[in-house]
């Protein structure tokens, strides 16, 4: 029999197997394992306890760092929330796995419930087929975004990253290299002219 102390939580009970059980409110829980086999006589339990989050919030996505997860099902989503303080001009790349035809949507919001049309910000990318790379290149200005990652089709392993685009300022004679770490990356150079000018 598995009990919590949070009223939201419900006790039951199981013959084997595996039993979830997830508290609907905000605070601290208390859980209790134990044998209930109708004698009243101690007898040896394994078992194992894990604390997992809740797959339907959203977790923080910061510039630069990369999310990992996995989706098994087409009807599964992810969400993800991006805080900017400033204006930036962003990019955000998903990858999936051979076996999985991820999605993406941008909205404006910071919570599941703002993944609705008229939050969102430009159209579903998708990455066509699978174990591809897709991104989206943004302007965005000073507030909160929310990233839904689902399955188009197919199932496996994705990954995540939002970084802030840079651009190197150029000037026209000079020779410039780069290197690019990642497939499918780029490399932003700014040219400024003054007049109209021919440039090859």
């Amino acid at each position: 029999t598995v009990s919590s102390s949070a009223d939201s939580v419900a006790s039951a009970s199981l013959k084997g197997g595996k039993l979830s059980i997830a508290p609907l409110s905000e605070g601290r829980a208390v859980i209790t394992v134990r044998v209930d086999n109708g004698s009243g006589q101690p007898r040896p339990l394994s078992f194992g306890v894990v604390v997992s989050p809740d797959l339907d919030a959203a977790l923080p996505l910061l510039l630069g760092q990369v999310q990992t997860g996995s989706l098994s099902s087409a009807d599964m989503r992810r969400y993800y929330r991006l805080s900017l303080d400033s204006d930036r001009d962003i990019k955000i790349n998903l990858s999936s796995g051979g076996k999985l035809d991820a999605v993406f949507s941008l909205y404006r919001g910071a919570t599941p419930e703002d993944a609705v049309d008229e939050n969102r910000i430009g159209i579903e990318i998708d990455n066509e087929s699978s174990g591809e790379m897709e991104r989206l290149e943004v302007f965005l200005p000073e507030g909160t975004y929310l990233v839904e990652v689902a399955a188009h089709s197919g199932a496996d392993a994705y990954s995540l990253r939002a970084t802030e685009l840079r651009f190197s300022d150029v000037t026209i004679g000079k020779r410039y290299e780069g290197a690019l770490t990642e497939i499918n990356d780029l490399i932003y150079y700014k040219l400024t002219l003054k007049t109209s000018t021919f440039v090859v």
